[in-house]
């Protein structure tokens, strides 16, 4: 299965920069961690973007006892490369 990638809005793209700096699993805690303080988020804030990405297939999730694990299904450089790619389609 083919899936069209998308540009990611700001919010979602700095998750996944805290997704690929990290070693999966990665949970919400590590990006409250890592990302809450500075874009001042709450916890439901940041399981509402993680559920966006996994419904637009960056992530996938497994279920650890009462904890959501995620999983990056698309790579740093495939995102750069996309972004790049249609950066230059559109000038």
């Amino acid at each position: 299965m083919i899936r069209v990638m998308k540009k990611l809005p700001d919010a979602e793209f700095d998750i996944m920069k805290v997704v690929w700096g990290n070693h999966p699993p990665i949970t919400t805690k590590i990006i409250m961690q890592q990302l809450g303080g500075k874009r001042k988020w709450k916890a439901q804030t940041v399981i509402s973007l993680m559920s966006r990405l996994e419904k637009r297939g960056f992530l996938r999730t497994e279920k650890n006892g009462k904890e959501l694990n995620y999983f990056p299904l698309i790579s740093k450089e495939d995102y750069l490369k996309f972004e790049t790619n249609d950066f230059m389609e559109r000038f």
